[in-house]
């Protein structure tokens, strides 16, 4: 609170922006069990991260094949995501149905798999209907199939328990308007896996540019010479 200024700078406002930003990838990293704030990268909003987890995971994999399971209930960030890789980039799609009540069957998305299947997209509740996925057991179907697995949580960070941690090989999205505590920030964890999509003088685990990334490091410079 009251920490306002450009993180990338060396003067004090600068740095104690930065040091507020690293306490708040701390903070993320516990909340959701992240093996290290390393994992965490900030985004503009909860659209960002679907964008940036989606569209990078899919082309960083692309050589490995070209489809893609979504269940038929995504956030529509998620799903526009997925319809520009369709039409732009000639990946195809499997939409998992949901039942009545809106839950994705386990069994449903492991026949859904192809041998060409790159990534699985299911959210851990519904924005609009509330039901909560069985996220653990769809993570148990794609770690077997050594797949990632993107998980929308959004409407439930801060809210459910969430180990990312023993979802495999994930990438999980939040958003802190949901959670009431930073308008317009989100983050997302496990960004190893997404295609690096921007480039500027800096980036966050060479994934997002313009953004500090050797927090520590740069630290000890600024000290230096303020």
């Amino acid at each position: 609170r009251g920490s306002f200024g450009n993180p990338a700078s060396l003067h004090h406002f600068g740095l104690d922006a930065r040091d507020a930003i690293a306490r708040a990838r701390e903070q993320c990293a516990a909340l959701v069990n992240a093996a290290s704030p390393d994992e965490i990268i900030f985004t503009s909003g909860g659209t960002e991260s679907a964008n940036l987890a989606i569209k990078g995971c899919a082309l960083a994999n692309q050589r490995h094949g070209n489809h893609l399971v979504v269940s038929d209930t995504e956030h529509p960030a998620v799903l526009n995501s997925v319809e520009f890789l369709v039409q732009h980039h000639g990946f195809t799609c499997t939409r998992v149905k949901v039942d009545a009540e809106g839950f994705v069957n386990p069994d449903a998305v492991r026949a859904a798999l192809t041998d060409a299947t790159i990534l699985v997209a299911v959210h851990h509740a519904n924005h609009d209907l509330g039901a909560i996925q069985p996220i653990a057991e769809i993570a148990a179907i794609t770690t077997a199939r050594g797949l990632p697995l993107i998980v929308d949580a959004v409407a439930s960070g801060g809210w459910l328990p969430i180990d990312v941690q023993a979802l495999g090989d994930s990438l999980l999205t939040l958003a802190f308007e949901v959670l009431g505590k930073l308008p317009h920030a989100s983050d997302l964890v496990r960004a190893r896996l997404v295609a690096e999509l921007a480039t500027a003088s800096g980036t966050v685990g060479g994934m997002i540019g313009g953004q500090v990334h050797d927090i520590e490091g740069e630290r000890q410079i600024g000290r230096a010479h303020v």
